[in-house]
């Protein structure tokens, strides 16, 4: 899955992966993985897209004080993972005009 992410992310996201050598989005994506699965984000969507969005706002983007929203969401037990998912892909495309989605837009 991981060499999944780093090809997906080196292609969608070309301006923030071109930045990382293979060793640290293999790093990236490893400790992305874990935070997703702790947050109950455990598809693969899912997964590239949290790993997206630390790549685009930063490796700790999910519990820094400038991007509270993000707790909001990812601590809410009651709303489901695609859910959180799609609201993470459209404020981080409001905050940085970038589409994370695999799919685009």
């Amino acid at each position: 899955v991981r060499v999944k992410y780093i090809a997906l992310l080196r292609q969608k996201l070309p301006r923030f992966a071109a930045q990382r050598a293979d060793d640290d989005l293999h790093g990236l994506c490893d400790r992305g993985i874990i935070s997703a699965n702790a947050y109950g984000l455990t598809t693969e969507y899912n997964g590239y897209c949290f790993i997206a969005a630390r790549l685009v706002l930063g490796e700790d983007f999910d519990v820094n004080p400038k991007t509270g929203w993000s707790q909001e969401i990812l601590h809410d037990r009651r709303m489901e993972q695609d859910v959180k998912t799609k609201l993470i892909e459209l404020r981080v495309m409001i905050d940085t005009r970038t589409d994370i989605s695999p799919h685009g837009r």
